[in-house]
């Protein structure tokens, strides 16, 4: 082949080379960026297995060799104000700076079967946020000692009338009644308990922190 037959083919294949790597670009470009290969999420490290109820004991055991009496208290009541709901901090609040709440619990007549138990007025006296669940709210602080029952307040019969009168304590003794015969009413007070009273006084908010 000649000399410049030769050129003129290097040429043509340098000339083909460089449109086809344009091409190439051009086809990259649209396409955007090159992928980055995502790694593959670490696993998260199991948790610690659960202490037994020995070494729970145990580890109790050794926190009270390092209290004085200022720590245990603060700690006492640390763990009782975090089994509270707020609604029921307002109730503590409430039976705190008032009387004692009448309360009424609702059987079926002729039966002992209860139908509604402790309802009260405290939970709109303290302004809960859901006083449709104030006999329940009711019912833990009494399982927890803040507050009791005590007898039937003779001389507020207006405030036990309000209470038959609420809304969440008619269905019960439309249900409770038997012909003509009402619904049988034990009548009682709600106030705070010893217990209740002491963390009260030892937790008890400054005025304008509350």
């Amino acid at each position: 082949m000649p000399a410049r037959a030769v050129e003129l083919y290097g040429h043509g294949l340098l000339g083909a080379e460089r449109a086809l790597w344009a091409v190439v670009r051009s086809r990259m470009d649209q396409v955007g960026p090159p992928v980055r290969e995502i790694e593959a999420p670490k696993p998260k490290p199991a948790p610690p297995p659960d202490r037994s109820p020995q070494q729970m004991m145990s580890a109790l055991l050794r926190e009270s060799l390092g209290q004085n009496a200022t720590s245990s208290e603060r700690e006492y009541l640390v763990a009782v104000l975090r089994q509270l709901l707020p609604d029921e901090a307002r109730i503590i609040a409430a039976l705190a700076d008032g009387p004692p709440a009448p309360t009424v619990s609702v059987y079926r007549r002729g039966s002992s079967d209860l139908l509604l138990d402790n309802a009260s007025l405290i939970g709109r006296t303290a302004a809960v946020t859901l006083p449709s669940r104030t006999t329940r709210y009711v019912a833990h602080l009494l399982h927890l000692g803040l507050v009791e029952l005590g007898p039937e307040d003779k001389t507020n019969n207006v405030g036990y009338e309000l209470v038959l009168a609420d809304r969440l304590v008619r269905p019960a003794l439309k249900d409770g009644a038997m012909g003509k015969l009402p619904a049988r009413v034990e009548r009682r007070t709600l106030r705070l308990s010893d217990h209740g009273r002491a963390l009260w006084e030892a937790t008890r908010p400054d005025e304008g922190t509350s």
